[in-house]
């Protein structure tokens, strides 16, 4: 399995090539893990190069989806061939996951409420702001002031994310 990265419309896009078996799952989950500790939020893994999808796969795609909601993210999948797309049928997963056909329509359908508290958490770095409020940093950096004023407008009409 190979693993390729790339961002487009505020989304991670992790494309995947290959077999996604029980060992290559252990490689996924610790590749998106990564990025998920780096701060992305927001996926689009396409699966247009994956021929196999092993049970193990599915169950950590599943778990990611899971881990990323209670983060205020959003996963989607796109692109699936028709063996990978069989195997989220028979296992009744189809429901469980936003799947698209291309990356475009997977990025459109992503909630926007998602994208908005995303926002606002990189808004809250910049500012220096910790979520309890506490001042973090020492130094506001440049542009501060219209950033303040853009997550200030944005607070009054977000609703309350993930804590």
């Amino acid at each position: 399995m190979e693993l390729s990265s790339s961002r487009s419309g505020g989304f991670s896009i992790v494309a995947v090539e290959g077999e996604i078996d029980p060992k290559a799952s252990v490689d996924l989950e610790r590749a998106l893990s990564d990025m998920v500790t780096a701060g992305e939020r927001r996926f689009v893994v396409d699966l247009a190069g994956v021929k196999h999808l092993s049970g193990a796969g599915v169950r950590i795609l599943l778990m990611f989806a899971r881990k990323l909601s209670g983060l205020g993210g959003h996963l989607a999948l796109c692109s699936l061939a028709s063996p990978v797309q069989a195997i989220f049928e028979v296992a009744g997963f189809l429901d469980a996951f936003t799947i698209c056909g291309t990356r475009a329509e997977a990025i459109a359908q992503a909630p926007s409420g998602v994208w908005r508290f995303a926002a606002l958490e990189k808004a809250a770095v910049v500012l220096g702001v910790s979520r309890s409020g506490v001042v973090t940093a020492s130094r506001p950096q440049p542009g501060t002031a219209e950033l303040a004023a853009r997550a200030a407008h944005l607070l009054c009409r977000a609703p309350e994310g993930p804590r």
